[in-house]
């Protein structure tokens, strides 16, 4: 559906008309490298309470255009709406955009940081501030972001560097768990392959044969349920498994089937691999809270998986199993010593030197 008109008038300058809510006609003039840019700014106008020309546009109102305009994962905007409303629409949100000031986005922070706030959680405001400041900026409805001025001034904490998971706590979870339980299933697939938690959930009978497992699809958890996707970063692919794999994949099939049969159901292709014993999905989070209480983080079982393969691996299959873009990578991410790899490597040193 057209919104509206853009035209350009001179050499970066470019002309928008719109009709507003109540069908008046609205016009402002912008700069904007490119016809795209100026519709993006027109889009993010039109989407503005009526009154708002770029010199009147609200904190709140540039928040509410560039959500509404993100091309983002379902459960990303969700996360990104949440933080918008409880935060930063309350603090900052009635200040005009082009009048946000550093001292006035510290002082919200402080404010927030004050009231009991994690660094954590502000983190997480800033690095959505950030994005939506930089698109403006990027714009041109700003001449510059006033985050740029506070690197290293607000009171937030960026995500703690994982580390893998203890290798006897997996094994001791592994052994006290029965064969057909779904949850060692997926502690099995995230040891051995590093799958990513919505990638054990989303495996399917029909992605696994005796030697590999085709990765297709991740389950991801919505406020208000699940929905199935591609996997992240588009990541499709297939990995190669070991004779131990294979088995306990026929021996938790075997399980599944005998299960679902004494509902009089037959097990089919469809069916996930990790399912619980009425055939149902297996829901991300319930993996996480169920190592959790062992004493085991999912993405630390697979930094795990990273760091064993590095020790002896190309990079570029460990990058290719574990769904990553480019091998830097996985080495700027997983790269971690483990316990006697430093020794190993002393040795081989000491052996060449004979």
């Amino acid at each position: 559906m057209k919104i509206g008109h853009v035209r350009e008038r001179a050499l970066g300058r470019w002309e928008l008309r719109w009709r507003d809510a109540g069908h008046k006609l609205r016009t402002t003039t912008v700069s904007a490298r490119s016809e795209r840019d100026a519709h993006a700014q027109l889009v993010a106008l039109a989407g503005a309470p009526a009154s708002n020309a770029p010199h009147k546009m609200t904190v709140e109102d540039w928040l509410r255009s560039w959500h509404a305009a993100l091309d983002v994962a379902a459960v990303t905007r969700l996360n990104y709406k949440s933080v918008i409303e409880n935060w930063l629409i309350p603090e900052l949100g009635a200040v005009r955009l082009r009048e946000l000031s550093p001292i006035a986005v510290k002082g919200a922070f402080t404010r927030m940081a004050t009231r009991g706030r994690k660094p954590s959680t502000l983190g997480q405001v800033r690095n959505v501030l950030a994005s939506a400041l930089r698109e403006a900026e990027r714009l041109d409805i700003i001449p510059r972001s006033p985050l740029d001025k506070l690197r290293g001034a607000l009171p937030i904490a960026g995500s703690p560097a994982a580390q893998p998971a203890d290798k006897a706590t997996v094994d001791l979870a592994l052994a006290q768990t029965p064969v057909n339980d779904p949850y060692r299933m997926g502690l099995l697939l995230a040891l051995a392959c590093g799958l990513r938690r919505g990638e054990i959930c989303g495996l399917r009978w029909r992605d696994v044969e005796d030697d590999k497992i085709v990765v297709r699809e991740q389950i991801v958890p919505l406020a208000n349920g699940v929905i199935v996707k591609a996997p992240k970063y588009n990541s499709a692919r297939e990995i190669r498994i070991g004779p131990k794999l294979a088995e306990a994949l026929r021996q938790r099939r075997r399980a599944l089937a005998e299960q679902l049969l004494a509902m009089g159901v037959r097990i089919s292709r469809d069916n996930y691999v990790c399912a619980r014993a009425d055939g149902s999905q297996l829901h991300p989070k319930s993996l996480s809270a169920w190592l959790k209480r062992r004493g085991i983080g999912l993405h630390q079982v697979r930094h795990l998986n990273a760091s064993m393969l590095i020790a002896t691996q190309p990079l570029p299959i460990v990058s290719a199993r574990l769904g990553h873009s480019r091998p830097d990578v996985t080495l700027r991410t997983y790269c971690h010593i483990l316990p006697g790899q430093d020794d190993a490597a002393a040795e081989a040193i000491e052996a060449s030197m004979s």
